[in-house]
């Protein structure tokens, strides 16, 4: 069973009635189906409850599930983030951490190496994407290996160059050559009939338009979900979501765009398999529509990319968590650790290094 329920259309709710949490699903111009689930909070199945559409929303229900560690999180229609709630962390070092945050903001040399160390993460990230699809014998598409190959290696080469960039200028020319080479691969991975080129200036973050492409849409959903797990942290912790150090600050949230980066991958993993996917879970043209203001997808096919981008974000991988208990040792003091885990550490470790 997914542990995250998505809820779409006109007329959802979530309430509080007879002990019990009680969501029901919205009229979905693709479907009349509705369904109505209701769970005493302590056995409530789901971790995240995602919201698409017009309904209501109980404020006990809130509490209740807050309360129980359940994150809600809202988008729009077309899959942008609207906001996202869950439990806040009680620390004694968070006013610290904010207020370290602000002197490293104005400290041209901390941030300097704060933007280096982002771009060297994301990177490093995409360069271990693309070495998975090429060792993964699992995969549902074939690979122009001799060209993924060059891409890894002039990624390598771009990596180089961060530790001589002196400016925020010549990073973020570094981060543009990379990410030209990056999603010029990526395309190649989608299959023709998608008629998808490129992000065409389309970032992860909201944007006045919304996507007319299906890929690119599909992106901004799994970007909005991982900004929003992104944002939970960075909340816990006390920081500052709107002072970030590589996206300028008059984006939404760019603290939290600027930690995302390393992240990315796993969305466009999650792309990645749903669009090469076969069969019956090939994404067909009744499944989406092109509305005036952007991509409308039918619920079935979102909840299926949903599952696929959290049993990514469940996966386990090689990280160093100083204060981890070792279940699994592989020297260097290495831990097997899941990415939310790994996401909180991120966030946990920038905290830190602003109060050095």
């Amino acid at each position: 069973m997914s542990k995250i329920k998505f809820l779409k259309g006109y007329g959802l709710s979530v309430s509080h009635s007879n002990n019990q949490i009680r969501i029901t699903d919205g009229v979905d111009p693709f479907s009349d189906e509705r369904q109505t689930e209701s769970y005493h909070v302590t056995a409530f199945p789901y971790e995240k409850i995602i919201l698409s559409g017009d309904g209501y929303v109980s404020t006990k229900a809130i509490r209740l599930l807050l309360q129980n560690n359940i994150s809600i999180i809202q988008l729009d229609t077309f899959g942008n983030l609207v906001t996202s709630m869950c439990t806040p962390m009680q620390s004694q070092k968070m006013t610290k951490w904010r207020m370290g945050q602000y002197r490293t903001f104005s400290d041209e040399s901390k941030a300097h190496r704060l933007r280096q160390r982002f771009l060297d993460k994301k990177i490093r990230s995409e360069v271990r994407f693309f070495e998975y699809l090429q060792s993964d014998s699992r995969k549902s598409f074939k690979l122009d290996e001799v060209d993924l190959n060059e891409s890894v290696m002039r990624l390598k080469s771009i990596l180089t160059r961060i530790p001589k960039a002196r400016t925020k200028f010549q990073t973020d020319m570094i981060e543009k050559d990379a990410s030209k080479i990056y999603f010029k691969q990526f395309a190649k991975i989608i299959p023709e009939r998608f008629e998808y080129s490129s992000r065409n200036n389309e970032s992860f973050h909201p944007t006045k338009e919304n996507a007319t492409n299906v890929i690119n849409a599909m992106l901004n959903y799994g970007y909005a979900i991982l900004s929003s797990e992104i944002a939970k942290y960075v909340n816990a912790f006390g920081l500052d979501p709107y002072f970030g150090f590589n996206h300028k600050t008059n984006y939404y949230m760019s603290l939290v765009y600027d930690i995302i980066e390393p992240f990315r991958v796993l969305v466009d993993n999650a792309v990645i398999q749903i669009a090469n996917a076969r069969s019956v879970d090939r994404i067909s043209k009744r499944q989406y529509y092109l509305h005036s203001k952007g991509i409308l997808f039918e619920k079935n096919l979102v909840v299926r990319f949903l599952e696929i981008l959290q049993n990514i974000l469940n996966r386990k991988r090689p990280y160093h968590i100083a204060r981890a208990r070792k279940s699994y040792k592989l020297g260097n003091k290495m831990s097997f650790a899941q990415e939310s885990t790994i996401m909180k550490e991120e966030v946990r470790t920038l905290a830190n290094f602003c109060i050095l």
